[in-house]
């Protein structure tokens, strides 16, 4: 997968004489993987498990299955992260829509490696940084902190032997004007 663009992620349920033909589906599209036996119910829930990926639509989806025999789930991911990353989903069975879970199967983790170019890798980096930090602005407010401390201390040490003079009176002129210079007060 490539970082930025967007990868579409189904996750078929169906009976069991439908395997092949979901098979064949999942495979149109990618990768795919196959689960074990799920027993079908009325309702069915699938839910992605997508750590480093921005995913479109809602993590958990649920359906009625109804009279059909089968039901998918799609998801469309973008990775956010430039390491390798896993895909996971799962489907759950319902006897009725907010009822008791019947059946739960997981599929099997799907290992994605994720391709990104050198200024997504370096923006990748800066935002892992900044985040581990508290952020950008955090560090950049701590640095103006430090350097101010740091200023007021170098300031102190240069006047450290100089104080100011307290008794010294400031000199003012007066003059007395001549006659040629004008009248005198």
């Amino acid at each position: 997968m490539d970082v930025g663009e967007y990868h579409t992620v189904k996750l078929l349920v169906g009976e069991e004489d439908r395997v092949e033909d979901m098979t064949r589906a999942a495979e149109s599209i990618g990768s795919a993987t196959t689960s074990g036996p799920l027993e079908l119910a009325p309702y069915i829930c699938g839910e992605l498990d997508a750590n480093g990926f921005e995913v479109r639509e809602p993590l958990r989806q649920c359906q009625q299955r109804g009279r059909s025999p089968q039901v998918s789930f799609t998801w469309n991911v973008s990775p956010i992260s430039d390491r390798a990353l896993t895909l996971r989903a799962k489907a759950i069975t319902y006897d009725r829509e907010n009822g008791s879970a019947m059946d739960q199967r997981d599929s099997q983790t799907l290992q994605i490696v994720v391709n990104a170019d050198i200024f997504d890798k370096f923006n990748f980096w800066v935002r892992d940084m900044t985040e581990s930090m508290g952020g950008l602005r955090n560090l950049l407010l701590a640095i103006l902190a430090v350097l101010g401390v740091v200023s007021a201390i170098i300031w102190r040490i240069r006047n450290l032997g100089n104080s100011p003079d307290a008794g010294e009176v400031e000199q003012v002129a007066v003059g007395t004007g001549d006659a040629e210079d004008g009248p005198t007060r």
